[in-house]
């Protein structure tokens, strides 16, 4: 997918691997950087975050993410986005196919930020 000003993604996914001698499972994380994204503040909040004062100040920001075709996103991956901030995938990618032309501009996803 090409898009005039495409942002680039570092997606993080971690995998359990082999225990270890105490008999612990092992955690590794990898880094997969994804190009010709699209990222655009959620539709749920236009301004892209919100705050929470009930028990303490949080603040939650949404992002919605486009990647390209087939890059499998999952909703146990992280998205670190070219701001350097990492947040959690929220939800099940859902694939974009146009019921006109058939073309399929890619996954999209929720992307959540919680601080404070």
């Amino acid at each position: 997918m090409i898009w005039p000003y495409p942002e680039p993604i570092t997606l993080l996914r971690t995998a359990t691997g082999p225990p270890d001698s105490y008999g612990n499972d092992t955690v590794t994380e990898t880094e997969q950087l994804v190009e010709g994204c699209a990222v655009w503040p959620s539709d749920s909040n236009a301004s892209g975050s919100n705050e929470n004062v009930q028990a303490a100040d949080m603040v939650i920001t949404g992002y919605a993410l486009l990647a390209p075709p087939g890059t499998g996103i999952t909703a146990a991956d992280r998205v670190r986005l070219a701001d350097g901030r990492t947040y959690e995938v929220v939800g099940t990618p859902g694939t974009w196919r146009s019921p006109l032309t058939n073309r399929q501009p890619g996954e999209q996803v929720s992307l959540r930020l919680v601080t404070g």
